[in-house]
């Protein structure tokens, strides 16, 4: 399994979180139905299984109107993949409020110069796997449940992403070229899903700060830029540096600057050269006179006069 998630880029691994169905012992709660057993997980579904953040992070949800809820996306970073949450309303057997997480990741490599355009894939299929699941699980249907427990829901839960149009919800390409430049970074997020793990989110820095127990920057929507909080994210100074989170900077070594002459030198150069000019002419013009004067004094002294 592992050695083809290598060899496969294009094959996303798919996630599903919801809440009512008796697959487990934990089937009040919200839980992993989809896979419901740990028969091979990546370290992102690894991470969240074993995670308690839920609660904080379902709550905010149940208020928001169906456009902003399908507009909110995680994506958390690894050394060696990437992940993208979205979520979708549904209903309960009772017909309160429920809702749908699902996760889509995929192995990938920081050099991945289309790295942004597989991430808008990542984020579209994670979209309309929401939207579809949310629309099967609502009122927990029966046999739904019995598929479930199965584990037979999905035939596969790999999806080849390759044919999968890129979402246009949010920039992911510029989003993943602003990641590349620092250290540090667990994920990306919007606002409402910043509690899933991420320490960066779109927004403004007041929207930042008053998360700021668990973000460390921002990306401010008009530069499409991660702005700093906090010293825990910091530039990569090299293009060959691997961050610790796995991507490789896309800095390039600043080259060597030519010397730059001011104007006030420039004009510095040319008055020295001028004196210079000026010397070589009075040297030449004492030269002159110092032959005329020679010659003035023979012919006073007599020194050139014939003898009588």
């Amino acid at each position: 399994m592992e050695n083809d998630l290598l060899s496969a880029p294009t094959e996303s691994f798919v996630t599903v979180w919801t809440k009512g169905f008796r697959v487990s012992e934990d089937s009040d709660e919200f839980q992993r139905v989809v896979p419901p057993k740990d028969d091979f997980l990546l370290s992102l579904e690894s991470e969240l299984q074993k995670s308690k953040v839920w609660p904080s992070v379902l709550e905010p949800l149940y208020g928001l109107a169906e456009h902003e809820l399908s507009t909110q996306r995680c994506m958390l970073v690894r050394s060696d993949e990437i992940g993208v949450f979205a979520v979708s309303r549904s209903e309960d057997k009772h017909s309160r409020p429920n809702l749908v997480v699902v996760l889509v990741a995929a192995r990938i490599d920081w050099r991945d110069q289309d790295l942004g355009n597989l991430v808008a894939r990542l984020s579209n299929l994670a979209g309309r796997l929401s939207k579809h699941f949310s629309a099967t699980f609502r009122r927990n249907p029966t046999e739904v449940q019995a598929q479930l427990r199965a584990a037979n829901f999905l035939s596969d839960r790999k999806y080849n992403i390759s044919e999968e149009p890129p979402s246009a919800i949010i920039d992911w390409g510029a989003i993943i070229n602003t990641v590349r430049k620092w250290r540090g970074i667990q994920g990306v997020s919007t606002l409402k899903l910043a509690t899933l793990g991420a320490n960066i989110v779109l927004g403004t820095r007041g929207e930042a700060e008053r998360l700021a127990s668990r973000i460390d920057g921002y990306i401010d929507m008009r530069t499409l830029q991660i702005v700093p909080l906090n010293p825990s994210l910091t530039p990569w100074a090299k293009p060959d540096e691997i961050p610790v989170g796995g991507h490789t900077s896309s800095l390039q070594e600043t080259p060597p600057s030519l010397p730059v002459t001011s104007k006030s030198e420039d004009q510095l150069a040319s008055i020295e050269q001028s004196l210079k000019e000026i010397s070589g002419s009075v040297s030449r013009i004492a030269d002159v006179f110092l032959g005329i004067s020679e010659g003035l004094l023979k012919i006073f002294s007599g020194g050139t006069r014939r003898d009588r």
